[in-house]
């Protein structure tokens, strides 16, 4: 049977997500952190596209990373967050996306839109998790890599586990080179 690499993720994602029992500030906290990863995605594509800069495609690795770390925390408040992160790896196994999607201004406020709808409607999540699902298939990139290279990143940062001095006094340089790896 293959190992469901979503569970794994998720375990380690808990590891350095910062809990202290507010789940009002803790969902905040998450809704904010998604919204940031997909401006810090959009961010690399304006940088390529308005600049005419090369894609830096460990930074789109990095952002597809962080968009993953926070879509599978939202399954950590959700009544049927196993279940969801049990589809989400159906997903991944599926093998059946055709519609690779490239990253394009468009594809932004498609993720806004859908991100904008999370609260209403927690399928939404599933949603999300298909469209960035596709851009990194676009880029050749698997969620196993992507998210393999999200826990190295968070291991620099946090070695063991969650502090505020670790969040706040961040080593960007070790970072970057263990996300060059």
């Amino acid at each position: 049977k293959q190992e469901n690499s979503v569970e794994i993720f998720y375990k380690d994602v808990l590891r350095t997500w910062h809990q202290d029992g507010d789940i009002t500030r803790e969902t905040e906290h998450l809704y904010c952190g998604l919204l940031d990863e997909i401006g810090e995605l959009a961010s690399a594509y304006k940088k390529h596209v308005g600049y005419g800069k090369e894609l830096d495609l460990v930074n789109v690795k990095e952002e597809l990373g962080d968009i993953f770390y926070f879509l599978i925390l939202f399954t950590k408040y959700q009544e049927k967050g196993e279940s969801f992160r049990s589809r989400m790896f159906t997903i991944l196994t599926s093998d059946k996306f055709c519609n690779k999607t490239p990253l394009k201004s468009s594809t932004f406020f498609i993720l806004t839109e859908s991100f904008s709808q999370i609260k209403n409607d927690s399928g939404n999540i599933l949603l999300l998790f298909i469209m960035i699902t596709e851009i990194m298939y676009f880029y050749n990139l698997t969620f196993e890599e992507v998210t393999l290279t999200n826990m190295e990143k968070r291991e620099v940062r946090f070695p063991g586990g969650y502090t505020q001095d670790k969040a706040t006094n961040r080593d960007l340089d070790s970072e970057r080179k263990t996300l060059e790896k």
